[in-house]
Protein backbone atom coordinates (compact mmCIF):
# COMPACT_ATOMS: atom_id res chain seq x y z
CA UNK A 1 0.00 0.00 0.00
CA UNK A 2 1.23 3.47 -0.80
CA UNK A 3 -0.26 6.82 0.04
CA UNK A 4 -0.15 7.79 -3.59
CA UNK A 5 -2.84 5.19 -4.23
CA UNK A 6 -5.23 6.24 -1.48
CA UNK A 7 -7.49 8.67 -3.36
CA UNK A 8 -10.77 6.82 -3.92
CA UNK A 9 -11.27 6.06 -7.59
CA UNK A 10 -13.59 4.01 -9.74
CA UNK A 11 -11.71 0.82 -9.02
CA UNK A 12 -11.86 -2.47 -10.89
CA UNK A 13 -14.12 -3.73 -8.16
CA UNK A 14 -16.53 -0.83 -8.52
CA UNK A 15 -16.59 -1.16 -12.29
CA UNK A 16 -17.25 -4.86 -12.04
CA UNK A 17 -20.10 -4.34 -9.61
CA UNK A 18 -21.70 -1.64 -11.74
CA UNK A 19 -21.24 -3.62 -14.92
CA UNK A 20 -23.12 -6.49 -13.30
CA UNK A 21 -26.04 -4.12 -12.84
CA UNK A 22 -25.63 -3.00 -16.45
CA UNK A 23 -26.08 0.67 -15.72
CA UNK A 24 -22.84 2.61 -15.86
CA UNK A 25 -21.78 5.30 -18.24
CA UNK A 26 -19.72 2.85 -20.30
CA UNK A 27 -22.94 1.23 -21.38
CA UNK A 28 -24.42 4.61 -22.17
CA UNK A 29 -21.44 5.41 -24.38
CA UNK A 30 -21.65 2.08 -26.18
CA UNK A 31 -25.38 2.44 -26.66
CA UNK A 32 -25.13 6.03 -27.82
CA UNK A 33 -22.39 5.58 -30.35
CA UNK A 34 -23.59 2.22 -31.64
CA UNK A 35 -27.07 3.56 -32.25
CA UNK A 36 -25.73 6.78 -33.77
CA UNK A 37 -23.56 4.70 -36.09
CA UNK A 38 -26.47 2.38 -36.84
CA UNK A 39 -28.67 5.24 -38.01
CA UNK A 40 -25.86 7.30 -39.54
CA UNK A 41 -27.32 10.43 -38.04
CA UNK A 42 -25.60 13.62 -36.89
CA UNK A 43 -26.25 14.43 -33.24
CA UNK A 44 -26.12 18.04 -32.08
CA UNK A 45 -24.57 19.06 -28.79
CA UNK A 46 -27.91 19.85 -27.14
CA UNK A 47 -29.23 16.74 -25.34
CA UNK A 48 -27.04 14.83 -22.93
CA UNK A 49 -25.29 11.66 -24.02
CA UNK A 50 -27.75 9.59 -22.01
CA UNK A 51 -30.73 11.36 -23.60
CA UNK A 52 -29.30 10.78 -27.05
CA UNK A 53 -28.76 7.12 -26.26
CA UNK A 54 -32.36 6.71 -25.14
CA UNK A 55 -33.74 8.63 -28.12
CA UNK A 56 -31.86 6.57 -30.68
CA UNK A 57 -32.58 3.29 -28.92
CA UNK A 58 -36.28 4.15 -28.85
CA UNK A 59 -36.22 4.94 -32.57
CA UNK A 60 -34.47 1.67 -33.30
CA UNK A 61 -37.07 -0.35 -31.37
CA UNK A 62 -39.92 1.46 -33.09
CA UNK A 63 -38.47 0.57 -36.47
CA UNK A 64 -37.77 -3.06 -35.49
CA UNK A 65 -40.02 -3.95 -32.52
CA UNK A 66 -39.25 -7.67 -32.74
CA UNK A 67 -35.47 -7.18 -32.56
CA UNK A 68 -34.41 -8.56 -29.18
CA UNK A 69 -30.98 -6.97 -29.27
CA UNK A 70 -32.42 -3.51 -29.83
CA UNK A 71 -34.86 -3.95 -26.95
CA UNK A 72 -31.99 -4.95 -24.69
CA UNK A 73 -30.10 -1.85 -25.80
CA UNK A 74 -33.14 0.27 -24.97
CA UNK A 75 -33.58 -1.40 -21.58
CA UNK A 76 -29.94 -0.71 -20.68
CA UNK A 77 -30.23 2.87 -21.90
CA UNK A 78 -33.30 3.40 -19.70
CA UNK A 79 -31.50 1.78 -16.78
CA UNK A 80 -28.50 4.06 -17.25
CA UNK A 81 -30.89 7.02 -17.29
CA UNK A 82 -32.51 5.83 -14.03
CA UNK A 83 -35.78 5.18 -15.85
CA UNK A 84 -36.11 1.90 -14.03
CA UNK A 85 -39.81 1.29 -14.69
CA UNK A 86 -39.26 1.73 -18.42
CA UNK A 87 -36.21 -0.54 -18.28
CA UNK A 88 -38.23 -3.18 -16.46
CA UNK A 89 -40.90 -3.01 -19.16
CA UNK A 90 -38.33 -3.66 -21.87
CA UNK A 91 -36.69 -6.53 -20.01
CA UNK A 92 -40.12 -8.08 -19.51
CA UNK A 93 -40.88 -7.72 -23.22
CA UNK A 94 -37.67 -9.54 -24.07
CA UNK A 95 -38.45 -12.29 -21.57
CA UNK A 96 -41.90 -12.78 -23.10
CA UNK A 97 -40.20 -13.61 -26.37
CA UNK A 98 -37.15 -15.41 -24.92
CA UNK A 99 -38.00 -16.59 -21.38
CA UNK A 100 -34.44 -17.53 -20.45
CA UNK A 101 -32.59 -14.56 -21.92
CA UNK A 102 -29.71 -14.24 -19.48
CA UNK A 103 -29.00 -10.59 -20.21
CA UNK A 104 -32.59 -9.62 -19.46
CA UNK A 105 -32.71 -11.74 -16.33
CA UNK A 106 -29.48 -10.18 -15.01
CA UNK A 107 -30.70 -6.68 -15.92
CA UNK A 108 -34.11 -7.19 -14.33
CA UNK A 109 -32.58 -8.73 -11.22
CA UNK A 110 -30.34 -5.68 -10.91
CA UNK A 111 -33.42 -3.47 -10.91
CA UNK A 112 -35.02 -5.64 -8.26
CA UNK A 113 -31.84 -5.39 -6.17
CA UNK A 114 -31.95 -1.61 -6.43
CA UNK A 115 -35.54 -1.79 -5.12
CA UNK A 116 -34.48 -4.17 -2.33
CA UNK A 117 -36.92 -6.68 -3.80
CA UNK A 118 -34.65 -9.57 -2.97
CA UNK A 119 -37.09 -12.48 -3.52
CA UNK A 120 -37.69 -11.51 -7.16
CA UNK A 121 -34.00 -10.77 -7.73
CA UNK A 122 -33.13 -14.14 -6.21
CA UNK A 123 -35.53 -15.90 -8.55
CA UNK A 124 -33.98 -14.31 -11.64
CA UNK A 125 -30.40 -14.93 -10.52
CA UNK A 126 -31.25 -18.54 -9.71
CA UNK A 127 -32.67 -18.97 -13.20
CA UNK A 128 -29.39 -17.72 -14.67
CA UNK A 129 -27.37 -20.07 -12.45
CA UNK A 130 -29.53 -22.98 -13.56
CA UNK A 131 -28.38 -22.32 -17.13
CA UNK A 132 -24.80 -23.22 -16.26
CA UNK A 133 -25.18 -26.79 -17.46
CA UNK A 134 -27.03 -25.79 -20.61
CA UNK A 135 -24.70 -25.97 -23.60
CA UNK A 136 -26.54 -23.04 -25.18
CA UNK A 137 -25.24 -20.79 -22.39
CA UNK A 138 -21.80 -22.35 -22.04
CA UNK A 139 -20.15 -19.10 -23.07
CA UNK A 140 -22.14 -16.92 -20.68
CA UNK A 141 -19.69 -17.38 -17.82
CA UNK A 142 -19.63 -13.71 -16.89
CA UNK A 143 -23.39 -13.62 -16.40
CA UNK A 144 -23.47 -16.90 -14.51
CA UNK A 145 -20.59 -15.79 -12.31
CA UNK A 146 -22.39 -12.50 -11.59
CA UNK A 147 -25.56 -14.41 -10.71
CA UNK A 148 -23.65 -16.58 -8.22
CA UNK A 149 -22.19 -13.48 -6.58
CA UNK A 150 -25.50 -11.66 -6.23
CA UNK A 151 -27.20 -14.79 -4.94
CA UNK A 152 -24.48 -14.90 -2.28
CA UNK A 153 -25.21 -11.27 -1.38
CA UNK A 154 -28.94 -11.95 -1.08
CA UNK A 155 -28.44 -15.10 0.99
CA UNK A 156 -26.04 -13.26 3.30
CA UNK A 157 -28.67 -10.54 3.79
CA UNK A 158 -31.13 -13.29 4.66
CA UNK A 159 -28.64 -14.64 7.26
CA UNK A 160 -28.31 -17.90 5.34
CA UNK A 161 -24.57 -17.83 5.83
CA UNK A 162 -23.71 -21.36 4.70
CA UNK A 163 -25.63 -21.00 1.44
CA UNK A 164 -24.07 -17.58 0.87
CA UNK A 165 -20.62 -19.12 1.24
CA UNK A 166 -21.49 -21.77 -1.34
CA UNK A 167 -22.60 -19.20 -3.90
CA UNK A 168 -19.60 -16.95 -3.29
CA UNK A 169 -17.24 -19.88 -3.72
CA UNK A 170 -19.04 -20.84 -6.93
CA UNK A 171 -18.45 -17.29 -8.18
CA UNK A 172 -14.77 -17.56 -7.27
CA UNK A 173 -14.47 -20.89 -9.05
CA UNK A 174 -15.43 -19.05 -12.23
CA UNK A 175 -13.33 -15.94 -11.51
CA UNK A 176 -10.65 -16.30 -8.81
CA UNK A 177 -9.83 -12.58 -9.12
CA UNK A 178 -13.33 -11.44 -8.10
CA UNK A 179 -12.57 -9.15 -5.17
CA UNK A 180 -16.26 -8.76 -4.30
CA UNK A 181 -16.61 -12.48 -3.75
CA UNK A 182 -13.41 -12.70 -1.71
CA UNK A 183 -14.71 -9.91 0.52
CA UNK A 184 -18.03 -11.70 0.95
CA UNK A 185 -16.28 -14.97 1.80
CA UNK A 186 -14.39 -13.02 4.46
CA UNK A 187 -17.63 -11.68 5.88
CA UNK A 188 -19.06 -15.18 5.95
CA UNK A 189 -15.97 -16.46 7.78
CA UNK A 190 -16.40 -13.79 10.46
CA UNK A 191 -20.03 -14.81 10.89
CA UNK A 192 -18.95 -18.44 11.20
CA UNK A 193 -16.36 -17.61 13.88
CA UNK A 194 -13.34 -18.24 11.66
CA UNK A 195 -11.27 -15.03 11.84
CA UNK A 196 -8.09 -16.63 10.42
CA UNK A 197 -9.97 -17.65 7.30
CA UNK A 198 -11.51 -14.17 7.16
CA UNK A 199 -8.06 -12.58 7.20
CA UNK A 200 -6.99 -14.66 4.22
CA UNK A 201 -10.11 -13.72 2.24
CA UNK A 202 -9.90 -10.00 2.99
CA UNK A 203 -6.23 -9.95 2.00
CA UNK A 204 -7.11 -11.70 -1.26
CA UNK A 205 -9.80 -9.08 -1.93
CA UNK A 206 -7.23 -6.32 -1.48
CA UNK A 207 -4.79 -8.11 -3.78
CA UNK A 208 -7.04 -7.35 -6.71
CA UNK A 209 -8.31 -3.91 -5.58
CA UNK A 210 -5.62 -2.38 -3.36
CA UNK A 211 -6.88 1.21 -3.37
CA UNK A 212 -10.09 3.15 -2.95
CA UNK A 213 -11.98 0.35 -1.18
CA UNK A 214 -12.03 0.57 2.60
CA UNK A 215 -14.36 -2.25 3.69
CA UNK A 216 -11.75 -5.03 3.56
CA UNK A 217 -9.49 -3.00 5.88
CA UNK A 218 -12.34 -2.77 8.36
CA UNK A 219 -12.83 -6.51 7.98
CA UNK A 220 -9.15 -7.08 8.76
CA UNK A 221 -9.40 -4.85 11.83
CA UNK A 222 -12.33 -6.94 13.06
CA UNK A 223 -10.71 -10.29 12.26
CA UNK A 224 -7.36 -9.47 13.88
CA UNK A 225 -9.23 -7.99 16.83
CA UNK A 226 -10.99 -11.32 17.33
CA UNK A 227 -7.60 -13.03 17.09
CA UNK A 228 -6.30 -10.60 19.75
CA UNK A 229 -3.39 -9.74 17.46
CA UNK A 230 -2.67 -6.16 18.52
CA UNK A 231 0.12 -5.30 16.04
CA UNK A 232 -1.89 -6.40 13.00
CA UNK A 233 -5.08 -4.83 14.36
CA UNK A 234 -3.26 -1.52 14.77
CA UNK A 235 -1.64 -1.82 11.34
CA UNK A 236 -4.99 -2.27 9.62
CA UNK A 237 -6.59 0.47 11.69
CA UNK A 238 -3.88 2.71 10.28
CA UNK A 239 -4.43 1.34 6.78
CA UNK A 240 -8.13 2.04 7.15
CA UNK A 241 -7.36 5.62 8.16
CA UNK A 242 -5.19 6.01 5.07
CA UNK A 243 -7.96 4.62 2.88
CA UNK A 244 -10.26 7.24 4.42
CA UNK A 245 -7.74 9.99 3.55
CA UNK A 246 -6.67 10.56 7.16
CA UNK A 247 -2.86 10.41 6.88
CA UNK A 248 -2.13 12.09 10.24
CA UNK A 249 -4.31 9.61 12.11
CA UNK A 250 -2.71 6.78 10.15
CA UNK A 251 0.80 7.99 10.95
CA UNK A 252 0.02 8.14 14.67
CA UNK A 253 -1.13 4.52 14.55
CA UNK A 254 1.79 3.30 12.45
CA UNK A 255 4.21 4.86 14.95
CA UNK A 256 2.77 2.57 17.63
CA UNK A 257 4.07 -0.50 15.79
CA UNK A 258 7.59 0.39 14.66
CA UNK A 259 8.84 -2.77 16.31
CA UNK A 260 7.48 -6.28 16.09
CA UNK A 261 6.04 -8.38 13.22
CA UNK A 262 4.69 -5.51 11.11
CA UNK A 263 7.39 -2.94 11.87
CA UNK A 264 8.89 -2.90 8.37
CA UNK A 265 5.47 -2.44 6.77
CA UNK A 266 4.59 0.32 9.22
CA UNK A 267 7.90 2.11 8.60
CA UNK A 268 7.37 1.88 4.86
CA UNK A 269 3.96 3.48 5.20
CA UNK A 270 5.42 6.23 7.38
CA UNK A 271 7.96 6.86 4.64
CA UNK A 272 5.15 7.04 2.09
CA UNK A 273 3.19 9.49 4.25
CA UNK A 274 6.24 11.71 4.78
CA UNK A 275 7.06 11.66 1.08
CA UNK A 276 3.47 12.53 0.15
CA UNK A 277 3.74 15.56 2.47
CA UNK A 278 6.96 16.65 0.77
CA UNK A 279 9.20 15.87 3.77
CA UNK A 280 11.92 13.97 1.92
CA UNK A 281 14.34 13.91 4.85
CA UNK A 282 11.79 12.21 7.11
CA UNK A 283 10.81 9.87 4.29
CA UNK A 284 14.43 8.79 3.79
CA UNK A 285 14.78 8.17 7.52
CA UNK A 286 11.77 5.86 7.53
CA UNK A 287 12.76 4.05 4.32
CA UNK A 288 16.27 3.45 5.68
CA UNK A 289 14.77 2.11 8.88
CA UNK A 290 12.82 -0.39 6.77
CA UNK A 291 16.12 -1.73 5.42
CA UNK A 292 17.49 -2.26 8.92
CA UNK A 293 14.61 -4.68 9.47
CA UNK A 294 14.15 -6.05 5.95
CA UNK A 295 17.40 -5.46 4.02
CA UNK A 296 16.01 -6.70 0.73
CA UNK A 297 12.78 -4.70 0.72
CA UNK A 298 12.46 -3.59 -2.91
CA UNK A 299 9.93 -0.84 -2.18
CA UNK A 300 12.19 0.88 0.32
CA UNK A 301 15.20 0.54 -1.98
CA UNK A 302 13.29 2.03 -4.90
CA UNK A 303 12.03 4.90 -2.76
CA UNK A 304 15.51 5.72 -1.48
CA UNK A 305 16.93 5.60 -5.00
CA UNK A 306 14.14 7.86 -6.23
CA UNK A 307 14.59 10.43 -3.49
CA UNK A 308 18.38 10.49 -3.54
CA UNK A 309 18.43 10.77 -7.31
CA UNK A 310 15.93 13.63 -7.15
CA UNK A 311 18.11 15.34 -4.53
CA UNK A 312 21.22 14.89 -6.64
CA UNK A 313 19.50 16.31 -9.72
CA UNK A 314 18.27 19.31 -7.72
CA UNK A 315 21.75 19.91 -6.31
CA UNK A 316 23.27 19.73 -9.79
CA UNK A 317 20.77 22.21 -11.11
CA UNK A 318 21.90 24.67 -8.46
Amino acid sequence: MTTGERTPTVSDKTLRRLLIFGSIAVIVLVVAFSTIYYFGQHVDAGPSLTDRAVTHAESAVKSQPSNIGLRLTLAQAYQADNRNDDALTQYNEVLKAVPNNATSLIGRAGLYMAQANYPLAQKDYQTVVSMANNAEFAGANTQIQAAHYWLAVILFKQHNVAAAAGQAKAALAMDPTDSDSWYLVGQVALKQGAPKSAVSSFVRALTFVPSGWCQPYQGLVTAYGELKDVPHTTYYQASLALCQNKPDAAAALFKQITSGPVAASADLELGNISEAKGDKAAALTWYRKVLTIAPHDSNAKAAIARLTKAGAVAAGAN
